[in-house]
């Protein structure tokens, strides 16, 4: 026997998902960060203390969705949502000179993405992969705080940025109104559990400046996945019910651009504008080579 997969129902230990699909309170999101911070930490200390068997379980973690095979296809799907939070921008006298290196990474993004969850050391991890408030269960307390939480379908995980899980949870579940309150305090929170772990060496463990760079380089993967999902979870307009699976490609962006409505829309723009202001570096990921993907890059 090779695999032994072991099931439990957690709902009966208390475990239950957040009640909110979006926009998830800040309590929920700094219990959930302080626990990524703390599974990040694994990959750094078994990278460190058992280097050579890490190298190994890595070497088994396939790539599931930026692949060259999905390189080769049309990626008018990502590039047309991704539109959707620049657009509103283009004539936004604070914004519409700043749109130019997001708009080529936009034009090219399957391309973009690939290099970004291209593993980068030291950094990288062990990622969940497709880390989001649908993903995550938790526990509450008496007073009905959340106090423990577990994280489940780590179907797409890879060794990659620790920006991939981070941009993702937190375009996807954080309000525009918490990211402006709270954006410093969060990613500190991330990289306190992620550096408290007593097997790390403090000088070996990247800095928060260090973290915080990858993260303005690599978050457009958040963005990416939030310029569609985040309309489909948001309690606004949603298109009849079709069988999209009987669509042609064209029909089925238009109606992923009409889910959420103009509300939806203004909260993709705010993400365009929030990396912005926080000066995320979109001409890094254009200007990288990878060598596995130079025959893409042309």
């Amino acid at each position: 026997m090779q695999d032994l997969l072991i099931f439990e129902n957690v709902q009966k230990l208390g475990y239950k998902l957040s009640p909110w699909k979006a926009f998830n309170d800040y309590a929920h999101i700094k219990l959930s960060l302080e626990w990524l911070g703390k599974f990040h930490a694994t990959s750094l200390v078994c990278k460190k203390k058992f280097s050579k068997k890490f190298k190994e379980i890595v070497s088994k973690i396939s790539e599931s969705h930026w692949t060259e095979k999905k390189l080769t296809k049309n990626d008018a799907f990502c590039r047309e949502n991704c539109k959707r939070g620049i657009l509103p921008l283009q004539n936004n006298p604070s914004y519409k000179d700043r749109l130019k290196d997001l708009s080529a990474l936009v034009e090219r993004t399957n391309l973009s993405m690939a290099k970004i969850v291209v593993p980068y050391e030291p950094l990288s991890v062990i990622c969940h992969g497709d880390f989001c408030r649908n993903n995550i269960f938790y526990k509450y307390d008496a007073n009905g705080a959340p106090c423990a939480v577990i994280f489940f379908d780590m179907a797409t995980l890879r060794y990659s940025s620790p920006a991939i899980d981070l941009s993702f949870y937190l375009f996807m579940n954080s309000s525009p109104e918490v990211r402006s309150d709270h954006w410093m305090e969060i990613l500190q929170t991330y990289y306190t559990s992620l550096t408290s772990n007593p097997e790390l060496n403090p000088r070996e463990t990247p800095t928060f400046e260090d973290f915080q760079l990858d993260l303005r380089r690599r978050g457009f993967y958040g963005y990416t996945h939030a310029s569609f999902f985040l309309p489909m979870m948001l309690p606004g307009e949603k298109p009849a019910d079709e069988d999209w699976s009987k669509m042609d490609m064209d029909s089925f962006i238009q109606m992923r651009l009409q889910t959420g409505g103009e509300e939806a829309t203004q909260y993709v723009t705010n993400i365009v504008q929030f990396m912005i202001d926080q000066n995320f570096d979109f001409h890094y990921i254009n200007d990288l080579k990878i060598d596995a993907l130079k025959k893409f890059d042309l």
